[in-house]
């Protein structure tokens, strides 16, 4: 399996355990100028990260291969693509993720960022995949892409199964009840080690089509945050409401002052109805 350093900002594992059957549980875009990642702490760099190989196949003459800087997991996972066809490196065309939970009685997909059309430095169509639930019991996740070279026709790679890791950082808000409910995928790109000071975050935000295969992002939502240490009874001073950066993408900052227990509270609202409270706990 070959390895090959890449000069981009890796984004990657947000996420959030969650399962669709019900949608209640815990489950993005272009990151903001300051936006935290999950491969470093906010605002480094990643040039030379190592990226590993997680499937490779190929259908006809076009071969498709899928990196990412580690194990994917439930939410934001900024993942790379090598392609070539007839035996060259692809620069330029399309690259589309077509994901599936297969959960045996129903299917369901996921929001993605999709790859520029041209690739970077390194050969590679850079995009993001954000499940909303763990591979498991429940279900497996399996990916095919769509490759269009510039001026050339699609072929359908399917690359298979895709294991996802739980990680809990990613909610599924439920608004109404039965066929008529609304459901919002609420997900944050985060450090993957928050520290003691400020931190910056991204919360990311979907709105699930009813055939739970399209997902829109909201841009317009309004988004209020509150900061509390459970086990201290006390807040934080000095932090940054998210607010919209387009794209259902809302950038924000957390403060906080020790280590310990930590609850971030989102309280997400569209035309002034609130849509429910995304609830994140976490311990630095």
């Amino acid at each position: 399996m070959k390895c090959r350093k890449n000069n981009w900002l890796i984004a990657g594992l947000l996420v959030g355990a969650a399962s669709l059957a019900g949608c209640d549980a815990d489950d993005a875009s272009t990151p903001s100028a300051d936006a935290a990642t999950t491969q470093d702490t906010a605002g480094d760099a990643s040039a030379g990260v190592q990226l590993q190989s997680l499937a490779k196949a190929s259908q006809g003459n076009t071969e498709v291969e899928l990196l990412a800087a580690g194990p994917l997991a439930v939410g934001y996972n900024r993942v790379f693509y090598r392609v070539t066809v007839d035996g060259k490196a692809m620069t330029a065309g399309t690259v589309d993720q077509k994901p599936l939970m297969d959960m045996g009685m129903h299917k369901h997909a996921c929001p993605v960022e999709q790859p520029a059309q041209t690739a970077d430095a390194d050969g590679l169509f850079a995009g993001a995949f954000l499940p909303q639930m763990a591979s498991g019991m429940s279900g497996s996740w399996s990916m095919d892409v769509v490759v269009t070279p510039a001026g050339g026709q699609p072929t359908t790679v399917q690359l298979g199964a895709v294991t996802v890791a739980a990680s809990p950082w990613s909610k599924t808000l439920v608004v109404g009840e039965g066929e008529m409910a609304e459901r919002y995928v609420v997900q944050l790109r985060w450090p993957a080690k928050p520290k003691v000071g400020s931190n910056s975050y991204d919360v990311i935000l979907h709105k699930m089509g009813s055939d739970m295969m399209q997902f829109t992002p909201v841009a317009d939502a309004t988004i209020a945050d509150n900061v509390e240490m459970p086990s201290m009874g006390h807040g934080s001073p000095g932090n940054v409401t998210p607010a919209s950066q387009g794209g259902g993408v809302y950038a924000g900052k957390i403060n906080l002052t020790m280590p310990g227990d930590w609850r971030l509270t989102l309280t997400v609202s569209t035309g002034g109805n609130k849509l429910g409270d995304a609830v994140f706990d976490f311990d630095i």
